[in-house]
């Protein structure tokens, strides 16, 4: 127990002094060792960190590859255009048409940052220049663009399944993808409430309706069709148990080369070739993160946390409950300033196999709960990404999207406290 104690207080103090995650851990997963443990020895901690969820590095790799491919190819377009097709006439469907755009890129990418940025950088000027409130619309999408990393094919899922250990991450992506629903189903009634006095300028919304209309449902649907075919083959193959997780995104990688290169000839080999260069480049300091994160999660048990944890089950009346809901605070408090995901799940996992936590419900709202850590500041990229765009300082915008943030939060409680909610999906 006293090396327990010993990893826990390196890991307060590193994350204090603001040293790296990745050595943070690995240098922790070494400590026992320099004081002398027998729980294991330095060949088990290699062996550990090697033999990680491979299947889970390889999922997240290629749905960043095609997220990637589908901002620099012009993809999402396709699919706005479609929803204002049909609902861009009516009073306050407008934004509604961005939240759905959002809704089917977070399907493909799994990366809020990505969300957050092409459904910003496309939406955003449109719904200024039908004259809708810039700053309130700007922190909707913002809302909107962290969920790119709960609805399935979600990178925090995988993130948070491989460090718990989780093989078969299809019923974690149920229940996100039913968090998921459910978020942008309260962001959309956000919307059309705000609308009802904020109208925009009808005569310039009718005028790009009219224009829009002008093409005709077949050529806008024919242009649109090969992009909505994204979602269905990940999300159909998924759940249908055709193809795993890493096989799906292996799959949208090569449809999303295809359709950007033949079809909509919006990208060349050469960019495809750079934007997976880049994509690599980006995640893959994440995928090695990961890799010794999953071996730090083995040290804690073998430098005798569980004895640890046994104390204090007897000390503190836990429950399934009150873990859920401390899962919550903690990562909600920890997202200000990192990926609390990362770091409280190894040391929370001991007590998780304790009290008999259903680990697939715990992985969706451990994931849920890290992805609205992207509204806060400093930490909250999606607030970074969107206040540029929006020429509104993060401070200001914070204050914006704090109810946002907090009805995002009180959604992952209750299908926390009440999971009879998702039972039905497992």
């Amino acid at each position: 127990m006293l090396f327990a104690w010993a990893i826990l207080a390196f890991l307060v103090v590193s994350i204090i002094m603001g040293i790296p995650m990745v050595v943070g851990f690995a240098s922790a997963s070494l400590l026992p060792l320099v004081m002398g443990t027998d729980g294991y020895d330095i060949t088990q901690l290699i062996t550990w960190i090697l033999n990680g969820n491979s299947n889970t590095y390889l999922a997240i790799t290629f749905f960043v590859v095609a997220g990637n491919i589908m901002s620099k190819g012009n993809i999402s377009e396709k699919v706005y255009e479609l929803f204002a097709y049909f609902l861009g006439d009516k009073n306050g469907f407008l934004p509604i048409c961005a939240l759905l755009t959002a809704t089917f890129y977070g399907m493909v990418s799994g990366s809020a940052i990505a969300v957050t940025a092409a459904v910003g950088s496309l939406c955003l000027p449109i719904l200024t220049r039908a004259g809708y409130d810039k700053k309130y619309f700007a922190t909707l999408l913002c809302s909107s663009g962290c969920l790119g990393m709960i609805i399935p094919p979600s990178t925090t899922v995988l993130t948070a399944a491989g460090l718990m250990g989780i093989e078969d991450t299809t019923p974690a992506l149920r229940l996100t993808m039913l968090i998921g629903l459910t978020c942008m189903v309260f962001l959309m009634a956000c919307s059309l409430v705000h609308t009802r006095k904020d109208q925009g300028n009808r005569e310039q919304i009718m005028r790009e309706f009219v224009e829009r209309r002008e093409k005709g449902l077949a050529r806008v649907f024919a242009e649109s069709i090969w992009a909505l075919m994204i979602p269905v083959i990940i999300l159909g193959t998924i759940f249908s148990g055709l193809l795993t997780a890493n096989e799906a995104a292996a799959v949208s990688v090569v449809y999303c080369m295809i359709i950007s290169v033949y079809v909509y000839k919006t990208m060349t080999w050469k960019d495809i070739w750079n934007t997976i260069i880049g994509s690599i480049k980006t995640f893959g300091p994440l995928c090695i993160m990961m890799a010794v994160v999953i071996g730090f999660s083995n040290v804690i048990p073998a430098a005798g946390a569980n004895e640890f944890v046994g104390n204090v089950l007897q000390n503190v009346p836990f429950n399934s409950t009150a873990f859920m809901l401390i899962t919550v605070i903690c990562i909600s408090l920890m997202g200000f300033f990192m990926a609390g995901t990362s770091v409280l799940v190894p040391i929370m996992l001991p007590l998780a196999t304790q009290l008999g936590i259903d680990m697939t419900l715990w992985c969706a709202i451990v994931a849920a709960v890290g992805a609205f850590a992207l509204l806060t500041p400093p930490y909250g990229y999606g607030l970074l990404i969107m206040a540029p765009m929006a020429d509104v300082p993060v401070g200001e915008m914070f204050k914006k999207v704090l109810p946002f943030w907090l009805g995002l939060t009180l959604i992952a409680v209750i299908y926390a406290v009440f999971p009879g909610l998702t039972a039905w999906l497992l």
